[in-house]
C-alpha cells in the first residue's frame, strides 16, 4: 500500500489478500476453482460478461452464436417451427434480458402466445403474423454491444396526462416545451389506459426534434401505462400502442 497525501492506493495483490482474509474471517470456504482472486475490470458472472470499464452487461459469444443459429433455422424454414423451438428462442432471449434491456418482454409476447396455442410440443406449425414480426425484429435489432449496469441520469424529464377530451404534457430541459391536443373520433371513448398510452406516444412524437439522441425519463400518473410500456400487454391494441 502506498500513501500519496490523503489518497490511499492499493496494489492488486493487496486487494486480493484483503478479500481472501475477509472470506476466511467470515468463516466461508472459498472455491478456488471458481474464484478469480486477481482484480479485473472485465469478467464473467452468472452467465454474463461484466465490463466495469464500460459499465455494461454483455452476453457471452457462445450464447449469441446459439441464438443466431436457432434464429436462422426458424427463418430458413419459412417460419414453420415447433413449440419446442420457439420456447428455446424465447428462453434464450429471456436469459439474455439483462444485457438486452427491457425490450425483451415487449417483443416476445406473440411468440409466447404461439407456444401456448400449439397443439403439440414437437409438431411444426405456421407461426402467426405477429410472432413472425417479432422474430424479424430480433433479426434486425439484436445488439450485444452492452447494456448499462445502472441507468445514467436522464437528460430530459417529461410529463403527460390524459382526460376524456384530450391530452397534455410538459417537458423540462428543452425550454419548458408544452404540448396539447384533442382526441380524434377514433380515439374518443377508449379506455383510460389506452388514452394514457396514446398521450405518451403523442408527447414523445411531438418532441422528437428536441428529444432525439437524449436519455429521457417520462412520467405519467397511470401505473398500467408504465407496466405496458415495459412488458407489453395481452390486449392487442395496448400492445401495439406500446410498440409504436
Amino acid at each position: 500500500m502506498m500513501v500519496q497525501g490523503q489518497i490511499v492506493v492499493f496494489r492488486s495483490q493487496e486487494v486480493s489478500d484483503l478479500v481472501r482474509l475477509d472470506v476466511k474471517l467470515s468463516r466461508f470456504v472459498a472455491n478456488d476453482i471458481k474464484s478469480q482472486w486477481t482484480p479485473a475490470q472485465r469478467g464473467k458472472l452468472l452467465g454474463f460478461v461484466l465490463d466495469l470499464s464500460a459499465v455494461t452487461f454483455q452476453v457471452p459469444q457462445r450464447k449469441v452464436d446459439s441464438f443466431s443459429l436457432l434464429q436462422e433455422t426458424i427463418v430458413s424454414k419459412g417460419f414453420v417451427a415447433s413449440a419446442h423451438q420457439l420456447s428455446r428462442f424465447t428462453g434464450l432471449l429471456a436469459s439474455m434480458g439483462l444485457a438486452l434491456g427491457p425490450v425483451v418482454p415487449l417483443w416476445t409476447r406473440s411468440l409466447y402466445r404461439d407456444i401456448l396455442g400449439s397443439a403439440s410440443w414437437d409438431s411444426p406449425f405456421h407461426m402467426s403474423d405477429d410472432a413472425v414480426c417479432e422474430v424479424l425484429f430480433w433479426c434486425d435489432n439484436f445488439d450485444n454491444s452492452g447494456y448499462p449496469i445502472w441507468l445514467l441520469k436522464p437528460e430530459v424529464l417529461s410529463f403527460s396526462d390524459a382526460s376524456e377530451s384530450g391530452w397534455g404534457s410538459f417537458t423540462a430541459q428543452v425550454g419548458g416545451k408544452v404540448a396539447v391536443g384533442s382526441w380524434s373520433l377514433e380515439e374518443m371513448g377508449r379506455s383510460s389506459t389506452f388514452c394514457e398510452l396514446r398521450a405518451t406516444r403523442h408527447v414523445l412524437e411531438s418532441l422528437v426534434p428536441h428529444l432525439k439522441g437524449s436519455k429521457v425519463l417520462h412520467r405519467t400518473n397511470n401505473k398500467n401505462t408504465e407496466i405496458i410500456l415495459s412488458i407489453g400487454s395481452r390486449k392487442t391494441d395496448l400492445r401495439d400502442e406500446a410498440v409504436s
